[in-house]
């Protein structure tokens, strides 16, 4: 995965396009626009790296910006897909911790940034901010626990079958994701993905079209389950942890008393 190092600068001039509808993601965006700074994105274009020091948390104004992992063997590992009003590198609350994961944009996408004590000192004010922010990271950690569980305890027939599912409940029997892209959020080699899915068009669960998949039995994929295989849950053993982490030190600077105030 390339450095960010080579991207666009952000920009304090510019008012951030979002997407975001409902009242928690537009009170995000409205601090978030009147304090950060944004910058667009393109299609697989790096935000930053796993490791880096965490110094900012990004806002998604709008567009889709993965949580990325890479193995070993050079496979990637989708653990949440962030969308408008959704927010990333929230380890920049915790001080002098890094980046749990990277983060790369899935579309093209628009983000906000903010430094991390500059979002610690809004959260001692609590109000709306407070509560959408507490939301959005609630969001975060159920999804990747969500998909850790999957993981672990599913297998491959399982786990593809839920993210066919994922994006079925979205509003629409057609899935546009490719093999890969699929392989990514299921923790799975290309080839297996398309073995499986190849098993689902048998079994008469799915057609197979190129780059998209009809679901033609939602039924029978939420009954389908597989093996147990915990191979590929690994990438998430550091960033289960640092959730929590950040989810704990959230709480500690809510529960804590505004400065001034001692």
């Amino acid at each position: 995965m390339a450095s960010p190092g080579n991207v666009l600068p952000f920009d304090r001039s510019r008012s951030a396009r979002a997407s975001a509808t409902n009242e928690p993601a537009q009170s995000l965006l409205r601090v978030w626009s009147s304090l950060g700074e944004s910058k667009p994105l393109v299609s697989g274009q790096v935000l930053f790296l796993e490791g880096e020091p965490a110094s900012h948390i990004y806002l998604v104004a709008h567009g889709r910006v993965e949580s990325v992992h890479l193995s070993e063997d050079g496979r990637k590992f989708v653990s949440f897909e962030a969308a408008a009003g959704d927010v990333l590198g929230e380890g920049a609350l915790i001080e002098g911790a890094s980046y749990a994961s990277s983060a790369q944009a899935a579309s093209a996408a628009e983000v906000i940034r903010l430094r991390g004590d500059t979002v610690a000192a809004l959260l001692r004010e609590g109000g709306d901010f407070a509560t959408a922010l507490v939301a959005a990271l609630s969001r975060r950690l159920c999804q990747t626990e969500q998909r850790a569980g999957q993981i672990a305890l599913g297998g491959l027939e399982y786990r593809v079958a839920s993210v066919l599912l994922t994006e079925s409940e979205r509003g629409s029997r057609v899935v546009q994701l490719t093999h890969r892209e699929i392989a990514e959020r299921s923790g799975a080699a290309r080839e297996s993905v398309t073995q499986t899915l190849n098993h689902f068009k048998r079994e008469g669960m799915v057609t197979l079209t190129r780059g998209a998949i009809r679901v033609c039995s939602v039924a029978r994929l939420a009954a389908f389950a597989g093996r147990t295989d915990v191979r590929a849950w690994l990438p998430l053993v550091k960033l289960l942890p640092a959730l929590s982490a950040s989810a704990a030190a959230c709480a500690a600077i809510l529960l804590s008393q505004p400065p001034g105030l001692a």
